[in-house]
């Protein structure tokens, strides 16, 4: 029986990178993550004509690794709560040349990753289905105590689900192997269809309620208040909301 989950920690495991850092090598086939499609440049300069552009769930193929400074792309502006003004979220990348379909050029790298797209219908608490689906269920652990249910999935791709609940209310952590914390940064921001909430000064539907070094903590107001937390510890980057 499934119930309304509050709270979602998403943790990926075995981190490669650190934060804007790269994480891939030439010959590797990625996913594009940029809700809007992301640009194909004619050069590694990011002013350079816009040649083609390539939609969310696509896939491309590196040519060359971005050997090119690395610059920041804010996706959260500040907007004021309690008369304060909140933090600021920037993406870190760098230029790289890529191949998609017949057409080569040069991508900003914050937006692609390894991890396989979700799907509009799997995004929130569907995601756990979403996984379900995708990989075979190799264990299923359970626990039980009073009105506590706690339980444990292993995929055949290393990836645990972790769900615990409290009557109505509770909580579901995923623990994905070799994923980067902007990665965890993109899959928060597709789950949570953050694209489709206004980004602009004023807007505080979301917010970056606190932030540090692989760390940020980001409050959204729908019909209830999501509390999400995007952390790297060692090897693990975590997602709670």
């Amino acid at each position: 029986m499934k119930r309304t989950l509050f709270n979602l920690l998403i943790v990926p495991l075995l981190l490669n990178t650190l934060y804007g850092q790269t994480f891939y090598h030439e010959g590797d086939t990625l996913y594009v993550w940029a809700s809007s499609g992301l640009n194909i440049r004619e050069s590694f300069e990011k002013s350079s004509e816009i040649i083609g552009n390539i939609s969310f769930g696509e896939k491309i193929v590196i040519l060359k690794t971005g050997d090119n400074k690395s610059t920041e792309l804010r996706v959260k502006s500040s907007c004021l709560i309690d008369s304060k003004p909140t933090n600021e979220f920037f993406l870190k990348g760098k230029m790289t040349m890529i191949r998609y379909k017949e057409l080569e050029g040069y991508v900003f790298d914050a937006f692609l990753s390894r991890f396989t797209p979700i799907p509009t219908e799997y995004i929130l608490f569907n995601f756990k289905e979403f996984l379900e689906n995708k990989f075979d269920t190799l264990q299923i652990l359970k626990t039980y105590t009073g009105d506590n249910t706690s339980e444990q999935i292993i995929l055949s791709n290393g990836i645990n689900i972790f769900t615990k609940t409290v009557s109505t209310c509770g909580q579901i952590t995923y623990i994905i192997p070799d994923i980067t914390f902007q990665e965890g940064f993109l899959i928060a921001y597709r789950l949570l269809h953050l694209e489709k909430k206004e980004l602009n000064q004023n807007d505080c539907q979301w917010y970056i309620y606190d932030s540090g070094y692989n760390f940020v903590e980001i409050w959204v107001y729908d019909d209830l208040l999501y509390k999400v937390s995007i952390r790297q510890i060692n090897n693990f980057v975590s997602i709670t909301i």
